[in-house]
């Protein structure tokens, strides 16, 4: 934060084309604390020009590697928030899921911390997963999504975003003993049949990603839930892609269908969701990919989504 200064956010500005000949003259800082978000510190850096040219924006959003020293070995290992700036910087944009517009995204030579500066999103309404959705904005989503997967499907360009199954080590690495944390934090709480999975869970880990990892594969966001959603009438824009990651696609509609309902109101509706889902790959060019395979991969990936949680 201390190495920001007027010159540079100027800079960063104008290469992206938004600025002509005014300067940034001043900033003020704030936090963002209710952005939902835990793994990244984020910033709202308030902009005062010499003179106010159209399109200049009032304010940006700064993102930054957590101050939490736990979190930020974790997402180090995961090699998270490069793989954020790796996607903003090399996958093109789809316009049926559009992401914060980017004014600059980098990393630190020396380091592994990274920085982006983005689009402010106040004028934009945030998704909560507790609160859910209606019916019709689940279809849109989970129709947006696939149109993104659609876009990359079975390509060979890895656009610097690694396949599920290079991650496994990692994982393998990390789970016994967050599992014994979680188990530890929740006590009883969690129910017996669930205790029994998280622990047989462990020594299938390289199987579920290898399956996940299989062509035809395409570009995951990883973590596409309600939360890391934003809308705005009938505009809607994807953020946090720190997970992103090359797979079988319907593991983002598995995530979106785990976390937008309850298991009551899921059992009505995934199925309905999932032919959604599938329709729309057919509708945009995919085949070779039956409705059977989806499902399958779809149950695959609520095993994966518990070992990404944990």
């Amino acid at each position: 934060m201390s190495q920001l200064d007027v010159k540079w956010i100027t800079n960063v500005l104008r290469k992206s084309k938004v600025l002509g000949n005014s300067s940034v003259t001043s900033f003020s800082v704030d936090d963002v604390l209710d952005s939902g978000g835990f793994t990244n510190s984020l910033f709202r850096l308030n902009l005062h020009y010499d003179y106010i040219e159209i399109g200049s924006p009032a304010s940006l959003i700064l993102k930054t590697p957590s101050k939490n020293d736990l979190v930020r070995g974790v997402t180090n290992l995961l090699q998270s928030n490069q793989r954020e700036v790796d996607f903003y910087n090399n996958v093109p944009v789809i316009k049926e899921l559009k992401t914060p517009h980017i004014y600059f995204g980098g990393q630190n030579e020396g380091t592994s911390d990274t920085i982006i500066l983005m689009q402010d999103m106040a004028s934009y309404t945030q998704g909560n997963s507790v609160l859910g959705c209606s019916s019709e904005e689940a279809e849109k989503l989970v129709s947006n999504i696939a149109i993104f997967h659609s876009a990359f499907w079975g390509s060979d360009k890895d656009y610097h975003i690694p396949l599920r199954n290079q991650q496994t080590q990692m994982y393998l690495d990390l789970y016994p003993g967050a599992w014994d944390s979680l188990l530890a934090k929740s006590k009883n709480f969690i129910p017996v049949g669930l205790k029994n999975l998280g622990q047989v869970v462990l020594k299938q880990i390289p199987v579920i990603k290898q399956v996940l990892s299989f062509c035809p594969t395409t570009i995951c966001h990883g973590d596409y839930r309600l939360d890391n959603v934003f809308f705005n009438d009938d505009k809607i824009v994807v953020f946090d892609w720190e997970y992103c990651v090359r797979g079988r696609g319907v593991y983002d509609v598995a995530t979106f269908i785990a976390e937008a309902f309850s298991p009551t109101k899921r059992e009505r509706c995934e199925i309905d969701l999932l032919k959604l889902y599938h329709s729309t790959l057919q509708e945009n060019g995919i085949s070779g990919y039956s409705f059977d395979d989806c499902f399958y991969d779809y149950r695959i990936s609520m095993l994966e989504m518990l070992v990404f949680w944990v």
